[in-house]
């Protein structure tokens, strides 16, 4: 994960020798709530899903995730900006 994160990304997450980071965290929670959606099979409803606790945490770990990714691809935007 961490060379794909790096390469894909331009960002060092050193997600596998700290996992209590942020993004590393968030990434296996995230899968591992879309696993228990996947096995659950009245969680597939998306009214049941959004109203169930491991929906509602899906979807906090979901909005850290794509903040973050925001945040990683202004970052690189600002550098190309000024490169033309």
């Amino acid at each position: 994960m961490d060379i794909a994160t790096n390469y894909t990304l331009g960002k060092s997450t050193e997600s596998l020798s700290n996992f209590q980071n942020g993004y590393a965290k968030a990434t296996h929670d995230e899968l591992t709530y879309v696993s228990h959606r996947l096995v659950t099979p009245w969680l597939w409803a998306d009214s049941l899903w959004k109203i169930s606790k491991t929906g509602r945490n899906e979807k906090a770990t979901r909005t850290f995730l794509q903040n973050f990714f925001d945040k990683v691809s202004q970052n690189r935007a600002i550098p190309l900006r000024y490169r033309w």
